[in-house]
């Protein structure tokens, strides 16, 4: 058996798309144009809508990756990029103040970290 007839069956399991006999057909989309408003020049364009990009995971907000090969553009859905924990939102705050006040902000954490001796 050839590694070009195993790729077809590990490629779904790798990319976690769905078995090959359960993909839909090709849909045909034809290519119209769009009109850039500062010169009026017409340019190529494809318009993708229906509940069938939702269920083949883009959803509405999703960021895609667009590869373009002569003959054939790929659209790849980006994994969301996991939110900032809260301190690292505060810290990136911090950034923005001036000077001074990031000098405080530097010296309270000195204190608050540093080790206090017990006195009693």
């Amino acid at each position: 058996m050839s590694t070009l007839s195993l790729l077809p069956e590990a490629l779904p399991e790798a990319l976690a798309l769905p078995a090959p006999a359960a993909l839909a057909a090709p849909r045909r989309i034809r290519v119209s144009y769009a009109s850039r408003f500062h010169d009026g020049v017409n340019l190529a364009a494809l318009t993708l809508r229906g509940k069938w990009l939702e269920e083949a995971g883009f959803p509405t907000g999703t960021d895609t990756d667009v590869r373009v090969m002569p003959g054939c553009i790929v659209i790849t859905a980006r994994a969301p990029e996991p939110e900032d924990p809260p301190l690292l939102k505060s810290l990136r705050r911090v950034c923005k103040l001036s000077a001074r006040k990031q000098q405080q902000v530097q010296e309270f954490i000195d204190v608050i970290a540093s080790k206090r001796k017990k006195t009693g």
